[in-house]
């Protein structure tokens, strides 16, 4: 399955992104056509490494020496607040 349990708090539904990444679980084909990990749960494990996916947006920046204005740098920042939420 794709979904996890709802989590619900005084401000409504609400998950960590750190319940997430450690709920997630790759799912066995037998016949998956590729070998290896999988993108979706091999990127969460990644950026839950990292402790949350903002934070591997900042660290690539800084990495990379590039500026918030810089080339897609805004998209990328926020494609990772949207894995966050």
């Amino acid at each position: 399955a794709r979904t996890l349990p709802v989590m619900s708090s005084a401000g409504g539904r609400h998950r960590e992104f750190s319940s997430l990444a450690e709920l997630c679980e790759e799912e066995v084909f037998d016949d998956f056509p590729l070998q290896g990990p999988r993108t979706a749960h091999w990127r969460l494990n990644f950026l839950h490494r990292l402790h949350t996916p903002t934070d591997h947006h900042m660290t690539f920046r800084t990495i990379a020496r590039l500026q918030p204005d810089a080339w897609g740098m805004g998209e990328h920042e926020q494609l990772l607040k949207m894995i966050e939420l």
